[in-house]
Parts: C-alpha cells; sequence; structure tokens
C-alpha cells in the first residue's frame, strides 16, 4: 500500500539527533509531512504518550483504514517512508 502525505505526521523534537535523521530524509525525498514538535506543543506530547503508548520519538503517526498506527526508531521510519509513501 503506499501512503500520501497527508496520511502522516511526525512526532519530533529540534535537538534529537534521531528525529533529525528522519527529518533530513524527508527533505532529501522531498516528502512535506506534519510535523509535530513535543517540546513546543504539549498536546502533541499528550496525544503521542495517550494514543501512541510512549512518548518517545520520533514516531511517525499512520493514518490506515481502521485507525492510526504508530510507528517508532528512527531506521523503521525511513524504510517506511522510502518505500511506502508515494512521492
Amino acid at each position: 500500500m503506499n501512503y500520501s502525505n497527508k496520511d502522516l505526521a511526525l512526532y519530533h523534537f529540534g535537538a534529537c539527533p534521531y528525529c533529525r535523521k528522519v527529518r533530513d530524509k524527508l527533505a532529501e525525498l522531498k516528502l512535506h509531512i506534519e510535523l509535530r514538535d513535543i517540546k513546543k506543543h504539549s498536546h502533541f506530547r499528550q496525544e503521542l504518550l495517550s494514543k501512541g503508548g510512549k512518548a518517545t520519538v520520533p514516531c511517525l503517526r499512520i493514518k490506515q483504514d481502521k485507525g492510526y498506527r504508530w510507528l517508532y526508531e528512527s531506521n523503521d521510519i525511513i524504510k517506511f517512508i522510502s518505500t511506502q509513501v508515494k512521492k
């Protein structure tokens, strides 16, 4: 299945090196997805914790037919966006 940019949101914060790795890959692939900074906006942190299960970043929220999938780990996110997202 291929996902569009509108199906995705990246939970992150600026100083996180793993988040930067994912943001750099997004830039390289010219993908523009919603970025949700959990340090600047506490409601994003709370949403990540309550719905994703933990307040660990980076985390990619993926909209699916029956809700959302929460993908953690920078390398897993990079693999997903490199292979599953429409360019």
